[in-house]
């Protein structure tokens, strides 16, 4: 009867032992693949993270150039404005105005009647022909 008894034991101590030993084969199998997929989740943020931060080099880059495209022209500017400043520095419109009215007169139409050609090149649509002269444009002074 001991005999059976040990038996008994041993059989379920090995059952006991198996089914542990089951279930955690299995508990590390579900591990793993729960590991692999976080895995690949983490490899595609990486290549994403990676690709977004070459775009953000490329960026700062082009805007590096552009900046500096854009501080020439400020230099330019300045540089016509001080120009401009210069010429009218010279101008005494008032004297001007007094020795020479006509002219003056003529001169500031004709720089007036450019200036309104140039916006009107500048804003038309090139494929915008237009069939009848405006009554800005088309007006002689």
């Amino acid at each position: 009867m001991a005999k059976l008894y040990l038996l008994l034991f041993l059989a379920t101590f090995m059952s006991g032992v198996g089914y542990a030993g089951y279930s955690y084969y299995m508990w590390s199998q579900e591990t793993i693949g729960t590991l692999r997929e976080n895995n690949v989740k983490l490899e595609s943020a990486a290549q994403t993270l990676q690709a977004t931060v070459e775009k953000m080099a490329a960026d700062q880059k082009k805007n590096e150039q552009l900046n500096n495209d854009l501080t020439k022209r400020l230099q330019q500017s300045q540089q016509h404005l001080d120009k401009l400043r210069g010429v009218f520095a010279k101008i005494d419109l008032t004297m001007e105005a007094l020795t020479n009215a006509q002219g003056l007169e003529d001169r500031v139409n004709k720089a007036v009647n450019r200036l309104i050609q140039r916006i009107e090149k500048e804003t038309t649509p090139p494929s915008d022909t237009p069939d009848v002269a405006d009554s800005v444009s088309g007006e002689d002074s």
